[in-house]
């Protein structure tokens, strides 16, 4: 995988400590990153740092990890990085009485664009707007 977005990923271990997490990935991303972000919700469009560290903080009320969780990258052309995730898709709370999507029922795709060796923007797709 594309190692700044390897990296990317991995730093979400840093979690549930948002200061460690902020510094871990503003140094991946230009602080005027642009984010697109969509689930059940609909989308929502972020820009700069903090911002996208605060989606994240609200992101977690919502969703817990899954032991499952892949990523595959299905796009490196040098600028731009695709990954497809995979796994379990956790809800805390219920939504329409699913508390868990399969795998085989969601499209989670993460698109960003990088510019001089940095994210400059990311679009990420949960692929679950069927719930709304």
């Amino acid at each position: 995988m594309n190692p700044v977005i390897s990296t990317f990923f991995r730093n979400y271990g840093l979690l549930p400590d948002f200061d460690a997490f902020r510094e871990a990935q503003s140094q991946l991303m230009l602080p005027d990153v642009h984010v697109e972000s969509r689930d059940h919700r609909g989308w929502q469009v972020l820009d700069g740092v903090d911002a996208y560290v605060e989606s994240v903080r609200e992101w977690s009320r919502s969703y817990d990890n899954s032991d499952d969780r892949g990523f595959e990258q299905v796009l490196d052309n040098g600028t731009d990085v695709e990954v497809k995730v995979t796994g379990t898709i956790v809800f805390r709370e219920p939504i329409a009485g699913v508390s868990r999507i399969a795998d085989s029922n969601h499209d989670w795709r993460e698109h960003f664009v990088l510019r001089d060796g940095r994210i400059a923007s990311a679009r990420i797709d949960m692929g679950i707007e069927k719930l709304a």
